[in-house]
């Protein structure tokens, strides 16, 4: 049993595993907000969970009782057999257009259930039950099918062992080990019925009078209708249905703990939300993670449908990399891609591959987006893929037989390398005019006028150009932070409560550069301390949705002033490819170069990895007076600002929003 408390976000939260015991299923975790940032407070809060939380222990292990009678049995069929329909039905309606995939699936499994409930052990798919099949009256397909199915389970019981331990609880009965094994003849019986059920709700017959009827004995104790008759002959079914990537009925149902010594076969939606969560969680991942992951499993999703660990092979990773052409080069930023999802993607990247094919000079005219993802952003896709399938290795889950390696692309070099550099009169002219010499008012930054308000997009680019940093470290900075009291004031980038570094490299400490200082940045730090703020610039954070600090300040500084002053692109535009945030840090890395820097202090303050594995290993972090000639040599690409008195954003607009509508003329 382990109990702690954690902070998320500045909230701090509660966390419990509970074990029962005689209860065999995995340990149950609990999370719960303590909704206070107040560790004394939490404690307290805690500690009256704990009481709870042993209440309820007790209570349950009263109330379980460790002997079965038959009204129980009955019990936990009703239960298994509403909840499993409950399942199927849902995950029919999923994929309607699907009906008779689902209905011949449905009957497999009938039979395999069926199987199942007749006899001692479960089913292993070995020449005896190939025999068997072969004379059971079954069609050389319908055989073939079960045969499969079973084989696909490998003598595991695809009803889940977590799901038969609810059905007995539900009843009242402590799911010991005896009783899991009593009991899962009677869930089979349920799964079976629940098969030929929701073949019903297809609207489809019956195919009751194909599947063999349950033992007379088990129908008589659940006081189920005898009505079944003798197995018929099935109608003929294409062997492809079998293996149909539509949701398997008993998906749900698959997973066992791995303490039993089974792999847990899940879909790989299942898989990819389990492995967003811990990796989010544990802090391995950044929030924005959940983009790529939902991008890649989407485009597979598409390709093939949400298909279990176990179907997954090399043709289906292979339909996925087939969609990569037919994708915008761009998607996923309109309204039409995020609605229709990726079948909308796909048919906007096929309308637009036909039109660049009738005119391409039209095309390019009408500066008509292009179509077909690069090589890079094919490889991140597999590279995202490639992690949830070793997540599923080292957690016991089901890992699919697949070499993601064959269908990477070779990234081909290009002239002057991958990200264009910022050409240094360009950057002073991207940090001028309204904003830092007068503006109209708060939401109108860009129109000339005797403010300037002193917030993250006053900030935001001089911080990104005086440290080098990667736009989300300075966007994201807590006032804990900076020390601007130090001998030499600096930033310490470090993960926060807000959020992570990209690596451990980047953990680094910058000092501030001079030019900042002289523009009055230190009065900013202690002013937004006074007032109790957390961040230093609380309009980037948005506690309602997962946009991150580099996204807020792409969208509302950088690309607003590069529009405002290139609005046709800046002098190192190349085709329609121009510069961007990250290519500030390539014209700082290139001034340094060219300045004849030590490499190993210009690695250091990139957050870059040392060269060698002395420095890497063995060297300390370099000194404040090492690294502030590199970070005041920087102010030289920063225009001559003008010093103008602190005034921050008026009380209720620090913090994220803006105002609705469109800004005044």
């Amino acid at each position: 049993m382990a109990t702690n408390i954690y902070p998320r976000g500045t909230t701090q939260w509660w966390r419990r595993s509970v074990h029962f015991v005689a209860v065999l299923n995995d340990p149950i975790t609990i999370r719960m907000s303590l909704k206070t940032r107040c560790p004394r407070e939490a404690r307290a809060r805690a500690g009256y969970l704990e009481m709870e939380m042993k209440v309820v222990e007790t209570t349950i292990v009263e109330e379980l009782r460790t002997r079965i009678a038959p009204d129980d049995m009955r019990a936990v069929y009703r239960t298994a057999f509403e909840a499993t329909l409950d399942r199927y039905i849902v995950q029919q309606a999923a994929t309607p257009f699907r009906a008779e995939a689902h209905a011949a699936i449905n009957l497999t499994y009938a039979r395999y259930f069926t199987l199942m409930a007749s006899t001692p052990t479960a089913p292993e798919a070995d020449e005896d039950l190939r025999d068997q099949l072969a004379a059971s009256g079954l069609s050389p397909k319908d055989a073939d099918a079960l045969f499969v199915t079973v084989a696909r389970h490998n003598g595991a019981s695809p009803i889940g062992h977590n799901y038969l331990a609810g059905y007995l609880r539900s009843a009242g009965i402590k799911p010991t080990e005896d009783n899991l094994r009593a009991m899962s003849r009677v869930a089979a019986a349920a799964y079976r019925n629940a098969c030929l059920a929701a073949t019903e709700g297809l609207d489809l017959p019956n195919p009751e009078a194909q599947v063999w009827p349950l033992p007379s004995v088990l129908r008589k104790l659940l006081e189920l209708p005898g009505g079944e008759t003798e197995q018929a002959k099935p109608p003929p079914q294409e062997p492809e249905t079998v293996l149909d990537p539509a949701p398997i009925p008993i998906t749900p149902a698959a997973p066992a703990p791995a303490g039993l010594g089974r792999k847990i076969d899940v879909s790989l939606s299942t898989l990819a939300a389990t492995c967003l969560q811990r990796k989010i969680d544990d802090r391995e991942w950044r929030e924005e993670r959940r983009r790529d992951i939902d991008a890649a499993v989407n485009l597979f999703l598409e390709a093939r449908g949400d298909l279990m660990l176990s179907e997954i092979d090399q043709q289906a990773c292979s339909a996925m990399t087939a969609l990569f052409p037919r994708l915008p080069t761009r998607y996923g930023h309109i309204r039409e891609d995020i609605e229709g999802g990726i079948a909308a993607v796909i048919e906007r990247g096929d309308a637009l591959r036909a039109l660049w094919k009738q005119d391409p000079v039209k095309a390019e005219r009408e500066l008509l987006p292009t179509v077909g993802i690069s090589d890079i952003t094919h490889n991140k896709h597999l590279t995202w893929l490639s992690a949830l399938f070793k997540f599923a290795d080292a957690n016991g889950y089901v890992t699919p037989d697949v070499d993601l390696g064959k269908l990477r692309r070779k990234v081909k070099k290009k002239k002057g390398g991958k990200r264009l550099p910022w050409a240094e009169a360009d950057l002073r002219t991207l940090i001028s005019g309204p904003v830092w010499t007068g503006c109209k008012g708060l939401w109108n930054r860009l129109v000339a006028g005797d403010l300037v308000f002193h917030d993250g997009m006053y900030w935001g680019l001089p911080l990104v150009i005086c440290t080098g940093g990667r736009s989300e470290e300075p966007a994201g900075l807590m006032l804990a932070d900076i020390f601007e009291d130090a001998p030499i004031p600096y930033f310490h980038f470090r993960d926060n409560a807000y959020r992570l570094l990209k690596n451990d490299q980047s953990d680094r400490k910058v000092p501030i550069a001079p030019a900042l200082i002289r523009l009055g940045f230190l009065d900013h730090v202690r002013a937004m301390r006074e007032l109790g703020h957390e961040l230093l610039f609380p309009e980037f954070y948005n506690p309602k949705a997962s946009m991150s600090f580099d996204h807020n300040f792409y969208d509302k500084v950088f690309e607003p002033l590069r529009a405002f002053h290139f609005p046709t692109g800046t002098s190192q535009k190349r085709g329609r490819k121009d510069v961007d945030v990250h290519s500030i840090r390539t014209r700082v890395a290139s001034f340094w170069r060219d300045r004849k820097f030590d490499p190993g202090l210009r690695q250091y303050l990139l957050g870059h990895v040392p060269d060698g594995e002395t420095a890497a290993s063995y060297e300390d972090e370099p000194g404040l007076d090492l690294l502030l000639p590199l970070v005041n040599t920087l102010g030289d690409l920063l225009p001559e600002l003008p010093v103008m008195p602190l005034r921050l954003r008026p009380s209720e607009w620090q913090k994220f929003g803006s105002i609705r509508g469109r800004p005044a003329k």
